[in-house]
């Protein structure tokens, strides 16, 4: 619905924007497709990966505040910098 909204109002790019974030976890398994992971902000500046990342779990949705977009293939190491999407900005 935000992209609709946002072009109504008559803006031109309505694709939310990602930060880069360090993450403070690993992530040695790449999948052949893009994958975005469930994460929340931790008090250091860093991602911390919610535990279970299966499509079957709505609570992670509530734990964490964002994604982190991973490219298909990429594997993420601690301290790697990673794209970041904030569930405020997809939102709001």
């Amino acid at each position: 619905v935000r992209p609709f909204i946002l072009r109504r109002m008559g803006v031109q790019d309505v694709t939310p924007v990602p930060f880069m974030v360090r993450a403070d976890f690993d992530w040695p398994k790449p999948d052949r497709r893009r994958e975005f992971l469930r994460v929340r902000r931790t008090a250091t500046g860093g991602l911390e990966l919610f535990d279970n990342q299966s499509s079957g779990v709505l609570t992670s949705t509530v734990w964490g505040d964002g994604l982190a977009d991973i490219a298909a293939g990429q594997t993420i190491a601690r301290g790697d910098a990673v794209p970041f999407l904030s569930f405020e900005s997809l939102l709001y």
